[in-house]
C-alpha cells in the first residue's frame, strides 16, 4: 500500500523494503518524471531519503541517477570543487578527467559503471604508456567524484574502492649537498635573477608561491616572508592569475636570515630604478620578482634558461636537478642538520608532519646515526 509522507511517496514492498518515489518534473512532452529507489530498512529511512531528495531539488542539485551520464556528473562535481581547492589543483583535476577518463568511460551511465570498468580504464592507461603515478592520481580524482555520487544517492557504492593500482617506485629526489648549495648560490648571485634562486633555497617555498610574492608580503626589518597566494598559469587559454596557495597550511610566515633581507633591499632599489626608466610602460603589480615590464615571471622560462645555465656552469646539468630541487634541498639540509621535522613541515607548508617524514625519509638513516652518537656521548662520556 502506498503512503504519502509530505511530498513524495513511500510504497511498502514487504520485508523491510520500501519503494521511494519523488516527483522530479516533466520532460519536453509533458510526461511526468520520477526518481525511484528501493530502500532497505525502516519507514523512517525511506522518509529521510525523500527529505534529502527534496532538499537537493530545492538547491538545484536534484539528480535522476537512472539517466545521468558520468560526464554530466563530472561537470557538476568539478564546478562544486572549484571554490574548495587551489585553482591549479582544480585545473589538474579537469585536465586528468578530460584526457584519461572522459574518452573511455565518460559516455557511460553513472549507475552502470562497475569495478571492472574502472579497472579496464587503468589498464588502458597503462597500455598507453601512462606512468603509475599518473594512473594513481587519476584514480584519486575519479574516486573523489564517485564518492560525491554516493553521497548524493546517485549510486550505491564507489566502484573505485576495490580496484588494483600499479605500484609506484619511490623516486630519488635530486638535491644539492651543502657544498653544492653554496656553489650554486655563488654562481646564481652573478646572474640577473640570482636573488630568486637564493630566496627559493632559503625559504623552501614552491615556485608558484615565491613568484607570486608582493613587496607588501615582505617585512624586511623583521626578516619575514609571508606566503599568502600562488601564481597560476592557464595552460589551455594562456594568461595568468593569482589564487590561493595549495592548502590551508601553505599560508605561512617564513623567517629569513638578515643577509637575505639586505640583498632583497638592494634588489628593490634596482627594481625601482628600472621602473622609473620605463615610466608608464612598466606594469606595477607590486611583485617582488617580475619581468622587465613588471609582469609575473614564468617558472618554466626561469627553469629552462637561467636555472639550467647555472647548472651547466657547475657541471651539474643532466643530473636530475629541477627548480623544485631548491625546495627539496632546503628541507633535506634542515633535516640532516637535526632540525625538528615539525619546524621543517611548517616551513614547507606541508599539511602533516607525516608528509614531511615520508618525503624526506632518505635523510633518516643519517639522523639515526647522529642520534646514536649523541646518546653514546651522554651515556659513556
Amino acid at each position: 500500500m502506498a503512503q504519502t509522507r509530505g511530498r513524495g511517496q513511500i510504497v511498502d514492498k514487504g520485508k523491510g523494503k520500501w519503494l521511494v518515489r519523488v516527483f522530479q518534473g516533466r520532460d519536453g512532452t509533458g510526461k511526468k518524471l520520477y526518481f525511484s529507489k528501493v530502500v532497505i530498512g525502516s519507514k523512517s529511512d525511506a522518509q529521510k531519503l525523500i527529505t534529502a531528495k527534496y532538499r537537493e531539488k530545492d538547491i538545484g542539485v536534484f539528480i535522476d541517477s537512472s539517466r545521468q551520464m558520468l560526464n554530466d556528473h563530472l561537470d557538476i562535481w568539478l564546478e562544486a570543487v572549484q571554490g574548495r581547492v587551489a585553482p591549479q589543483t582544480a585545473e589538474s583535476y579537469k585536465m586528468l578527467l578530460r584526457v584519461h577518463v572522459r574518452p573511455l568511460i565518460g559516455h557511460m551511465r553513472l549507475a552502470d559503471i562497475k569495478i571492472p570498468d574502472v579497472q579496464r580504464l587503468y589498464l588502458e592507461m597503462s597500455k598507453q604508456g601512462r606512468s603509475p603515478r599518473t594512473i594513481r592520481y587519476t584514480h584519486t580524482v575519479l574516486s573523489m567524484a564517485m564518492k560525491k555520487a554516493v553521497e548524493l544517492d546517485c549510486i550505491m557504492k564507489n566502484p573505485c574502492d576495490f580496484v588494483e593500482l600499479p605500484k609506484v617506485d619511490r623516486v630519488e629526489r635530486s638535491v644539492f649537498n651543502s657544498e653544492q648549495a653554496r656553489s650554486f648560490l655563488e654562481s646564481a648571485s652573478k646572474t640577473k635573477n640570482g636573488i630568486i634562486f637564493e630566496l627559493a633555497l632559503i625559504t623552501g617555498a614552491r615556485p608558484e608561491e615565491y613568484l607570486a610574492l608582493r613587496w607588501s608580503d615582505l617585512d624586511l626589518s623583521e626578516g619575514i616572508v609571508k606566503i599568502d597566494r600562488a601564481l597560476v598559469w592557464n595552460r589551455a587559454g594562456g594568461g595568468y592569475s593569482f589564487g590561493k596557495p595549495k592548502t590551508t597550511k601553505s599560508r605561512r610566515n617564513i623567517p629569513i636570515p638578515p643577509q637575505l633581507s639586505e640583498k632583497l633591499k638592494v634588489h628593490r632599489r634596482h627594481q625601482l630604478e628600472s621602473r622609473l626608466k620605463l615610466g608608464g610602460a612598466y606594469e606595477n603589480q607590486d611583485l617582488v620578482f617580475a619581468t622587465e615590464l613588471g609582469t609575473p615571471i614564468n617558472s618554466r622560462n626561469l627553469a629552462q634558461r637561467q636555472f639550467r645555465d647555472i647548472l651547466k656552469g657547475l657541471g651539474l646539468d643532466g643530473k636530475g636537478f629541477v627548480l623544485y630541487s631548491l625546495r627539496h634541498t632546503c628541507a633535506t639540509l634542515l633535516m640532516a642538520s637535526g632540525e625538528n621535522p615539525k619546524i621543517v613541515a611548517e616551513r614547507l607548508g606541508h599539511t602533516t608532519i607525516k608528509m614531511t617524514l615520508d618525503t624526506y625519509s632518505h635523510v633518516m638513516p643519517d639522523m639515526q646515526a647522529t642520534a646514536s652518537a649523541k646518546l653514546g656521548r651522554m651515556m659513556y662520556g
